[in-house]
């Protein structure tokens, strides 16, 4: 089951949909002078498979990336053998591995934040009895660096490692509304058309500033009843919020943690990864609600 509805979405505009260009061919001048068609063809690849976690037979990936059998054998055999791709049974379709994911943990910046945010996690989670995650940005997207299970009966999963829209997410969201002016528009060109979209983009533009007023997000979803999406920041030192400490809260007929305890919760968390890597988090009002609520315009508390 997908993580949140609040938290789901399709990927952002101008992401490649699966059928590659031709490696060097066409297009900017400066991109043919520079073009690495092996490289290219590598991460064509790589990307395919991210989008396809049931896996892809070679006659499959060739297809989807508008290249021949013989072209992708040679690129699948290396990266097989340098352990970024594997063939599992029993349709010996090829799926990523963890590498890429290892790789991303080995990075010292991103290291350093998980380890201070594995143990509190795990404890939000115990003691709210919810699913949590911890998400970057990265691009027009968030990506999960690391989360906790629920250890209830009952949870939202999210997948290590993977990638959601800015726009559509709580996680997205909260980091959107910290990310600075430049950023922000940045990302809100690239999100919304225009042309089709300006009302959608205005709508997020609002919700961006909701949020940077409140510090966090807090999302009932529209879909799926009984869930509500609260994200809060984690912040070093200076003040800059490097990622989302988020709860997709699943409500129970069985009693259990209830909603505002669990966002007193979170919050006491993302604080203590703060504090662990030397920042320090305002305490918002409680309980949690929704940021826009809180605008001059409804009349509530800053």
């Amino acid at each position: 089951m997908a993580y949140d509805r609040a938290d789901t979405g399709s990927r952002a505009n101008g992401r490649n949909g699966g059928v590659a260009r031709a490696s060097g061919q066409g297009g900017d001048p400066e991109e043919r002078r520079y073009a690495a068609p092996a490289l290219e063809k590598g991460l064509d690849i790589l990307e395919l498979l991210a989008r396809s976690p049931e896996g892809m037979t070679q006659s499959q990936i060739a297809q989807s990336l508008g290249r021949s059998v013989a072209e992708v054998y040679r690129m699948l055999v290396l990266l097989e053998r340098r352990d970024y791709i594997a063939r599992r049974p029993p349709d010996e379709a090829y799926r990523l591995t963890m590498r890429l994911a290892g790789l991303v943990a080995e990075y010292p910046p991103t290291e350093r934040l998980v380890a201070a945010a594995q143990a509190v996690m795990r404890r939000v989670a115990a003691d709210a009895e919810q699913a949590v995650h911890l998400a970057v940005l990265d691009g027009v997207e968030i990506f999960i660096l690391a989360k906790v299970d629920s250890p209830g009966p009952i949870g939202l999963h999210v997948r290590l490692g993977s990638r959601h829209s800015v726009a559509r997410t709580a996680s997205g969201r909260l980091l959107a509304a910290h990310a600075g002016p430049v950023l922000a528009g940045w990302l809100a060109d690239r999100l919304f058309s225009a042309e089709r979209e300006a009302v959608a983009r205005r709508r997020f533009e609002a919700r961006l500033a909701a949020v940077r007023r409140a510090g966090y997000e807090f999302a009932i979803d529209e879909t799926l009843q009984g869930v509500t999406s609260m994200s809060a920041p984690v912040v070093d030192a200076g003040g800059a919020v490097l990622a989302a400490l988020t709860m997709p809260f699943v409500a129970s007929r069985e009693g259990g943690v209830a909603r505002d305890e669990a966002g007193r919760i979170l919050w006491r968390g993302a604080a203590d990864v703060s504090a662990a890597i030397g920042g320090r988090l305002a305490e918002p009002a409680f309980p949690l609600s929704d940021p826009e609520d809180h605008s001059p315009e409804a009349g509530g508390a800053g």
